[in-house]
């Protein structure tokens, strides 16, 4: 898919919420039969602009009959851990990469089925630049 490429940046899902952590209004996975297309029913993410060495969060809510969740961009992949049926988290740190690498994206959030069924959500995503952090001497007097 050229999208995954191109600067254009995928209108954000509905079902995308941007938090530190899982809302207290969190779906359940949606139960559905083994050889039904799996589902992404929710995800949230730390944040969808990332500065080089920061930590990187994420939690997937997806229907019961997805085995895997993988997170896929033209740059990277990153298998979400299963924390419970339909369940997924993710943590990694976002290490430093080339300026020309320092751009948008669109993460392709691909659930699976052990049957080999898929289903892919887009969502807008960025690597942005190092912050820079001040750290700020003071003095007694």
């Amino acid at each position: 898919m050229l999208v995954g490429c191109s600067g254009e940046r995928p209108p954000l899902p509905p079902s995308v919420v941007v938090a530190s952590r899982v809302p207290s209004m969190w779906p359940t996975p949606r139960a559905v039969g083994r050889s039904d297309d799996p589902t992404i029913v929710a995800a949230r993410f730390s944040s969808l602009d990332v500065p080089l060495g920061d930590l990187w969060s994420g939690d997937i809510v997806a229907s019961t009959n997805a085995a895997s969740v993988i997170l896929h961009t033209n740059l990277f992949d990153i298998a979400a851990k299963r924390v419970a049926v339909g369940r997924f988290h993710f943590d990694v740190r976002v290490y430093d990469l080339p300026a020309f690498l320092v751009r948008p994206y669109a993460l392709h959030v691909v659930a699976r089925s052990v049957t080999g069924r898929e289903s892919t959500m887009l969502v807008p995503f960025r690597i942005g630049g190092r912050t820079a952090r001040v750290a700020v001497k003071t003095s007694r007097v």
